[in-house]
Parts: structure tokens; C-alpha cells; sequence
């Protein structure tokens, strides 16, 4: 089987990477690249369509190119859903102008929203990890991506700024951060700190410092209720 990857992103060129590291038969189309004659051309000559797009443009691919048509098309998004496109989502962070190495690859997981056995079938080179997604489940999988990779990665950044400002000295953070990494990755409990020990008399002096920055202030009253509520239905 021969797959063509449509756009030439993050996600393609790291994905193109894999599929080729791993000898399969494939090559890439993108339109700011190369002529819809070329596509025609393309997708004749595959098995396989991989449609590595944003949402916006999934939702009207086959109106814009109805050449896709012709072959069995899948997508890498995590959010979108279609009876006419079936999706796998690489559950991973691609960088910017950075393809990640073969051993992070290879530890990826998909979640797919097709059958198991169907993505043997297509996949059979894929080794990775794979779980399923429901039609229904699949806004909410994104958001928990988006929860636990962009927003961590905002808080961080956040951080990194402030240190920097403040304190010219970010790196102090680099320690803290690696070990509460170890124990986020951990099946122990490490919750600690004044949210956990509810000490509201500290947390009444962050929403003073935090006056003038109502952001942060209600940022920080929203992750105190969400601890009080979703932590203490699990214990």
C-alpha cells in the first residue's frame, strides 16, 4: 500500500519521518507546495489518503478537493469527527521546525475512533500503542489533551517569565519542575501545598497580592473550587 499525506505541517513532516523510517511506501501533497494536476496524480497513484489538516479545512475537504474521494481517507485530529473521514490521533507534542527522534515515536500512542482491527489492517507497520475513542467521547479526549498539555505548558511559560522578571533566575525552576513531572507520572498521591492543606488564611494573602491581576486572582480561585470538588469525590 502506498499513503499520501495532504498538508506539510508539524504532524505530517514528523509522521511522514515515521512512515518512512519504517520503510513504508509514501509521499506528501500540499497546495502551497504543489499543483491540484500533481494531486490527481497523487492520489491515483495511492492506497491510502492522510489528511493532515486543521479542523476547519477536514470539514470541507471534499468539497475543495473532491478528488479524495477516491481512496479510503483518514485524519490526525483530535477533536474532529466524521463519517466520511476516519481519524487516528497521535497523542503527542510536535514542536515547531522539530522532528522528534524514533524512540518518542515509537512510544506514541493513537486514539482512533474506528475499529481496532480496521487499523491493523491499514497500519499493520504501526507497533504503537492504540486505544479507542467514541464518536461521543472524542471533544472531550481533546479537551483533556489540551488541559494537561497547552494549558500546563502556558502555566509553566508563565513562570518561566515571571522568575526571569523577578528573580532573574528561571532555571531554579528546572529541578522543581523535573521532579513534580516524576510525580505527576507517579500512581502515588503528592498533592501538597496550601490547596491541598486548605489553608484558606494563604490563600486569602495570594488573592491580595493578586488585586490588580484579575486573571490570575480568578485563575486562582477556579483551581481551588475544581481541587475541593473533583479531588475529595475520589477519596
Amino acid at each position: 500500500m502506498k499513503y499520501l499525506f495532504i498538508g506539510n505541517g508539524n504532524v505530517s513532516k514528523n509522521l511522514f519521518f515515521y512512515f518512512k523510517s519504517l520503510g513504508v511506501d509514501c509521499s506528501v501533497w500540499s497546495r502551497s507546495l504543489s499543483s491540484e494536476k500533481d494531486l490527481r496524480k497523487q492520489v491515483d497513484e495511492a492506497s491510502i489518503i492522510l489528511l493532515a489538516l486543521p479542523d476547519k479545512a477536514l470539514k470541507n475537504v471534499f468539497d475543495e478537493y473532491p478528488v479524495l474521494r477516491k481512496q479510503a481517507c483518514f485524519h490526525f485530529s483530535g477533536s474532529f469527527y466524521s463519517d466520511d473521514i476516519k481519524g487516528l490521533h497521535p497523542l503527542m507534542s510536535f514542536a515547531k521546525e522539530e522532528v522528534l527522534s524514533l524512540e518518542v515515536l515509537r512510544k506514541m500512542n493513537f486514539g482512533i475512533d474506528f475499529s481496532l482491527n480496521e487499523f491493523r489492517e491499514t497500519f499493520p507497520f504501526l507497533l504503537n500503542p492504540v486505544f479507542e475513542i467514541s464518536s461521543e467521547m472524542k471533544t472531550y479526549y481533546h479537551f483533556l489533551c489540551v488541559l494537561t498539555g497547552n494549558f500546563t505548558k502556558y502555566l509553566w511559560q508563565f513562570a518561566k517569565n515571571e522568575f526571569e522578571l523577578r528573580f532573574q533566575n528561571s532555571e531554579a525552576l528546572i529541578p522543581y519542575l523535573e521532579q513534580t513531572m516524576k510525580e505527576v507520572l507517579s500512581d502515588e498521591n503528592f498533592f501538597t501545598g496550601p490547596l491541598e492543606r486548605k489553608e484558606s488564611e494563604i490563600i486569602k494573602k495570594y488573592h491580595t497580592e493578586l488585586k490588580d491581576k484579575k486573571e490570575l486572582r480568578d485563575l486562582l480561585s477556579s483551581f481551588y473550587e475544581f481541587r475541593k470538588k473533583e479531588f475529595n469525590e475520589v477519596r
